[in-house]
């Protein structure tokens, strides 16, 4: 296993305009990736993992605007066995593509965005494999796509894919996540810390951790 000290840097807006906010301090190449109609933001992400060439993807969403620092830190976390590493979650994170070999690309069933992050880190509780956040980027507040407002549809799929029993403290999933019909190649592996290592903020004001659901018991019904 080599160190890999490169990523490939993805900005994922709605507008020319936003990706100016977003790339003032990064100083290596990187794509624009401008969809103003996408359905979904994991369906934006998932498109830019089928042409990355590097082993490690970093994704930039309008509300940060990370410097060299944030990047390198990303990269040096993903090598150091971190499955997925958010400075300020999912608005700016990076992941191997082993992990989406793994556990399978973003659900694209949750409108825009929100609860794809939820839904990520259930998924790397099941495969037992560790995370990292924190909230050093720097991060500006604000709307998702442009004000639309689909959080019913969101948390109504939420809902239908699990069923959170927190009186036993488990999870049940009824939803079968889609893996690439061929594995992503790589040229440097890693070994996934245990989930049980993740790194993460308290109260970060996602429904995962609010609802302390990290210690929670995972099961499959597909039936």
């Amino acid at each position: 296993m080599g160190h890999i000290n490169r990523a490939d840097i993805f900005i994922c807006v709605e507008t020319e305009e936003q990706a100016k906010y977003v790339i003032p301090n990064i100083k290596q190449p990187y794509y624009i990736r401008i969809d103003s109609n996408v359905p979904s933001f994991s369906k934006m992400v998932n498109d830019c993992i089928k042409d990355c060439s590097n082993d490690i993807m970093i994704f930039c969403s309008k509300k940060v605007q990370p410097t060299m620092n944030d990047i390198n830190r990303i990269i040096e976390l993903v090598n150091q066995g971190y499955g997925y590493v958010g400075l300020y979650r999912f608005a700016c994170f990076g992941i191997h593509k082993k992990l989406i070999n793994t556990i399978g690309y973003l659900d694209e069933g949750f409108i825009w965005g929100n609860y794809e992050d939820d839904d990520f880190r259930i998924r790397m509780n099941y495969a037992d494999i560790g995370f990292y956040e924190d909230e050093t980027v720097k991060y500006t507040p604000g709307i998702n796509a442009s004000g639309r407002n689909c959080d019913i549809a969101k948390l109504r799929w939420y809902s239908q894919k699990y069923t959170i029993d927190k009186e036993n403290k488990l999870i049940t999933k009824h939803i079968r996540d889609v893996l690439p019909n061929t594995k992503l190649q790589y040229k440097n592996d890693i070994i996934f810390k245990k989930y049980k290592d993740s790194v993460h903020v308290k109260n970060s004001g996602t429904v995962y951790c609010e609802d302390k659901l990290h210690y929670f018991k995972i099961k499959y019904d597909y039936t």
